[in-house]
C-alpha cells in the first residue's frame, strides 16, 4: 500500500502547534539548526461541508498559486494525531471550485494565510500567518517525540505545544468561527 492509497480512517497527521511566536527568532533558531527553507506559500482555501454535515469533518480546496489539492479531513481529538486526511491533487483552485458547485457543493467560508516551510529531514516545521492574529509554528513529524525534540531545539516551551487548530484558536481568542467565516488579507 503506498502513501496515496492509505484508506482515510489509517491515515493521519502528526502535528502540534505554538501559538503567538515571535517568527524572526523562530526563523533564525530554524537557520541556526540547519532546517533548509522550502518555500513561501500563500494559500487560499475553500472549506465545504461533507455530506450529511458533520461538525468534525469538512472537505477543504487549497492551493498555494502553484499546486491544488483537494482534501477530507476529520479532526477525531486535540492530540498530536488527531486528524484524520485524505488528499489528491487537482488542475486548479478554480477550477476544481466550480465542479464542486456543479455538484451542489458551496464554500462556507474562504480563507488565506501565508506559510514559511522548513525540512528537517523527517519533520517540517511551518511558520503561519493568519489575518488578524499572530504568527504560530506548526510541527509535523513521524512521532509526538519527535515534535518535542524539535521543538526544544527551536526553544519552544513543551508546555505551549497544542493539537488546537487554527479554527479553535481564532474561536477561543477572538470569537470568530472560521467554519463559516471567510478571513482574507
Amino acid at each position: 500500500m503506498t502513501k496515496d492509497t492509505i484508506p482515510l480512517a489509517d491515515k493521519r497527521e502528526i502535528e502540534l502547534r505554538a501559538f503567538e511566536i515571535d517568527a524572526e527568532e523562530i526563523k533564525k533558531r530554524l537557520q541556526h539548526i540547519g532546517a533548509l527553507a522550502t518555500g513561501h506559500m500563500d494559500y487560499r482555501r475553500g472549506v465545504f461541508d461533507v455530506i450529511p454535515a458533520t461538525p468534525d469533518k469538512w472537505m477543504r480546496l487549497r492551493t498555494d498559486g502553484t499546486t491544488t489539492t483537494l482534501a477530507v479531513k476529520e479532526r477525531v481529538s486535540d492530540a498530536a494525531d488527531g486528524t484524520r486526511e485524505h488528499e489528491v491533487k487537482t488542475d486548479g483552485f478554480d477550477t476544481t471550485l466550480d465542479v464542486l458547485r456543479a455538484l451542489g457543493y458551496e464554500p462556507r467560508s474562504i480563507q488565506e494565510s501565508r506559510r514559511d516551510a522548513y525540512d528537517l529531514g523527517d519533520v517540517e516545521v511551518s511558520i503561519d500567518e493568519w489575518p488578524g492574529v499572530a504568527p504560530y509554528v506548526e510541527i509535523e513529524a513521524p512521532s509526538e517525540e519527535a515534535i518535542y525534540a524539535t521543538a526544544e531545539s527551536l526553544g519552544i516551551p513543551r508546555d505551549t505545544l497544542t493539537g488546537e487548530s487554527i479554527t479553535q484558536y481564532y474561536q477561543r481568542t477572538r470569537g470568530i468561527d472560521l467554519r463559516v467565516t471567510s478571513v482574507q488579507f
